[in-house]
């Protein structure tokens, strides 16, 4: 499942495209991305994560989607491009190591900015 940035956001935004939108610590935006089915979502953004040179996203829905349970807090996203169109998307990861590796790296940012201490992850 991939999904893109509305052309909504791109209008009002400063930002080009995702990859200059993600990246900026002050963009405190939501985003609101279009499924392929043309369903709309909006997310907070949590953290980018750069990992073996790729670049995934932590992405918080800020409302239920369908077809997804109430309890998810969070969907870890890679930045790639749409075959066909060339344009900046979000493909959806559904390989748990991919994802405990991504939220491994976000904690460890946390940890080091002093935002939670130990060497447990938070549950």
């Amino acid at each position: 499942m991939n999904y893109e940035n509305s052309g909504q956001q791109e209008q009002e935004s400063q930002y080009p495209d995702m990859k200059s939108m993600l990246p900026d610590e002050n963009n405190t935006d939501p985003i609101m991305l279009t499924a392929e089915d043309g369903s709309e979502y909006e997310f907070a953004q949590v953290a980018v994560i750069p990992l073996d040179e790729k670049v995934y996203c932590i992405l918080k829905p800020l409302s239920q989607m369908d077809g997804v349970e109430s309890d998810v807090e969070a969907f870890v996203m890679e930045l790639g491009e749409n075959t066909d169109t060339g344009e900046d998307c979000l493909y959806m990861v559904v390989d748990d190591d991919v994802i405990d590796r991504v939220f491994n790296g976000y904690y460890s940012l946390l940890r080091k900015e002093g935002i939670i201490s130990g060497e447990s992850d938070p549950e």
